[in-house]
């Protein structure tokens, strides 16, 4: 029962920092220095709870070997550019109210509680810090991959709804060949029937069959 407890205290801790009014969350503006600052510190605390491969021989290295100050500047950079794709291609500008609910969410739905409270304090327990630094990030990469999907369905439809519609070609009813198996159709209808008149001939007249039949010798 204790460690559920413990839990629990670490959730309603959580939760009073989160409490926050939604358009203080923008008063504060961080630089981009203190936010790699403060996301070194955000990977000091995944890192610190990374299980290490039990059939690595090597101890574990510390973050810095593992991860370079330019990657750490690449991330930061890479959601303050997406965050203003969203304002300014989108615009869809990441708003406060989004930033709270994110917050809230964290708190509520956290299933490591005493990892999301070192994340907390790593950064100050601040909750503008927490709003821009830990909460941003992933409202950016949720609001990114919902419109990028949206945007592929209308193109697919968009497509749908201007591609022509194709009538199948039909033959006219005096194409080239038709009229020439026409003709030799007709033609073999008249070789029957003057072949069927010379045949009743030559039950007339049998010797006619035998002139035939010698001329063809």
């Amino acid at each position: 029962m204790r460690p559920v407890l413990l839990a629990v205290a670490f959730a309603v801790a959580i939760a009073s920092v989160c409490v926050t009014q939604p358009e203080n969350l923008s008063k504060r503006t961080l630089t981009f220095a203190q936010r790699v600052s403060y996301q070194r510190a955000i990977e000091e605390v995944y890192w610190r709870h990374r299980t290490w491969p039990k059939e690595r021989p090597d101890p574990k290295p510390s973050l810095d070997a593992e991860m370079s100050q330019a990657q750490l500047e690449k991330k930061v950079a890479d959601y303050l550019r997406n965050s203003q794709a969203l304002e300014d291609y989108w615009r869809k500008p990441i708003a406060p109210e989004q930033l709270q609910a994110e917050m809230d969410r964290m708190a509520r739905n956290t299933k490591q509680p005493e990892v999301l409270r070192e994340l907390f304090e790593a950064l100050r327990n601040d909750p503008s810090v927490i709003a821009e630094c830990l909460a941003r990030p992933v409202v950016k990469e949720r609001s990114v991959a919902a419109l990028s999907a949206q945007q592929r369905t209308s193109r697919a439809q968009s497509a749908d709804t201007n591609r022509p519609f194709l009538i199948p070609e039909t033959p006219p009813a005096f194409h080239p060949r038709a009229q020439q198996n026409a003709f030799r159709r007709r033609g073999a209808r008249q070789q029957s029937r003057s072949f069927s008149r010379w045949n009743q001939s030559l039950r007339h007249n049998p010797n006619s069959y035998a002139a035939l039949a010698i001329g063809c010798y």
